[in-house]
């Protein structure tokens, strides 16, 4: 099984939001080192589980082209402010 664009989107804001949450107010200062790891350490785990699960393989060039680009499409929105 694989997984969509929209999928992988919703599962990383998921993490965003269980990281700020975890970083407690007041957020929105300048970038931490910790925050940064957090969400950092976040995102793999998550992404590990899926392969794990069978669901992502990396391994597969065309697979792993497409998520990286569907995480470029995140890192641009994200940093357009689309919530």
């Amino acid at each position: 099984m694989k997984v969509s664009k929209r999928q992988l989107r919703r599962i990383i804001k998921e993490e965003k939001h269980k990281l700020i949450g975890e970083a407690g107010p007041p957020y929105g200062g300048p970038p931490d080192a910790a925050l940064h790891r957090s969400m950092y350490d976040g995102v793999w785990n998550h992404i590990k589980q899926l392969e794990s699960r069978r669901m992502l393989d990396l391994t597969d060039r065309r697979v792993a082209e497409s998520f990286a680009k569907a995480l470029e499409d995140i890192v641009g929105e994200l940093r357009d402010g689309v919530k």
